[in-house]
């Protein structure tokens, strides 16, 4: 394959004293620098043409590539691609060879799963009921006795009543904070209050009052207790 880079209208930082004859064209023999390539054109054909087209153009300015078709009707330049080989010469490294491709990204070594919520308890499994364990961690999360119980007798719970003064700081309206309302679900349980409608609401679930078992609520907010953000 016959390919040229053009001089045309450029002048040139070397003066040549010989014309060649490879063009067919007078033409592009007097404004052309002609190169004779593999019409195999693989990847190393490539690599190196885009070499001494650098080098060339290092010399003699910022050579176009004209295609020897355009000189003469022929042809060449066959399965050569003038784009790719211009674009591979103008990445080439500073020494006038293809760039090296990047380096292979280091591997890391790949992260456990998180065992422990913030402060380091185990974390709640994600199953939906109100069981000892999630009322533990309830009980850690507002500062009152760590039983895994909630009172249900007179005065209510603690733990119910700190949780109600919190629903009311986001903006819920419980009527009172009375301490109760807030029961452990188990199946069919069909208690509905105010409380446990004022959780489901600010945990984003269905806000019907009842946590049935498993409940929607009941795992929102094991996620957020397993992540320190309740």
């Amino acid at each position: 394959m016959d390919t040229s880079l053009s001089r045309r209208r450029r002048r040139s930082t070397r003066t040549c004293s010989r014309t060649p004859w490879h063009s067919g064209s007078s033409a592009g023999n007097a404004t052309s620098i002609g190169l004779e390539l593999r019409p195999e054109a693989t990847d190393g054909d490539y690599a190196t043409a885009a070499e001494l087209i650098r080098e060339l153009r290092a010399a003699f300015s910022d050579l176009s590539l004209v295609k020897h078709s355009s000189w003469k009707t022929t042809a060449c330049p066959g399965r050569w691609n003038l784009e790719r080989l211009d674009a591979l010469a103008r990445t080439a490294g500073s020494s006038g060879g293809v760039a090296k491709p990047a380096a292979p990204p280091t591997p890391t070594a790949p992260v456990p799963p998180r065992t422990t919520n913030p402060a380091g308890r185990p974390l709640l499994a994600l199953d939906g009921h109100l069981g000892a364990a999630t009322i533990r961690e309830l009980q850690h999360r507002f500062g009152t006795t760590v039983d895994g119980v909630i009172s249900t007798g007179k005065g209510g719970s603690r733990l119910v009543a700190a949780l109600q003064r919190y629903l009311v700081s986001k903006g819920h309206d419980l009527g009172k904070v009375d301490g109760l309302g807030l029961y452990p679900n188990t199946v069919h349980r069909t208690i509905r209050t105010r409380t446990q409608e004022a959780l489901q609401r600010y945990l984003g679930t269905t806000p019907d009052g009842v946590l049935d078992a498993p409940s929607a609520a009941i795992e929102a907010l094991q996620r957020r207790l397993n992540a320190g953000t309740f």
